[in-house]
């Protein structure tokens, strides 16, 4: 049976838990696609993704984009990626 990982939620909401291997997949598509870009909407991080490979190999019951908003949710409550304050719509980028 593969590894579970426990997601974090940015506000310590209830999480949820994912195989390693699919989370594995997503936070490093989401750090990728920033690190070329350096800062996106959610909209724009989520087309990219959604359109690049992972996408069409990722291999999991359920949504994509789904799993990709808990991973992003994720990767926010670990400080790796941040929300630009004040920013409409909302803008993410890596956390100073």
């Amino acid at each position: 049976m593969e590894e579970q990982v426990t997601l974090k939620h940015p506000e310590g909401k209830k999480s949820i838990m994912m195989g390693r291997t699919q989370y594995d997949q997503l936070s490093r598509l989401l750090l990728d696609i920033l690190d070329q870009y350096h800062e996106m909407t959610h909209r724009e991080l989520f087309e990219i993704a959604a359109g690049s490979l992972a996408a069409s190999s990722f291999s999991s019951k359920g949504s994509f984009n789904w799993y990709l908003e808990w991973v992003k949710l994720d990767l926010e409550a670990r400080k790796l990626i941040c929300r630009k304050a004040g920013k409409k719509p909302v803008v993410y980028t890596f956390c100073q």
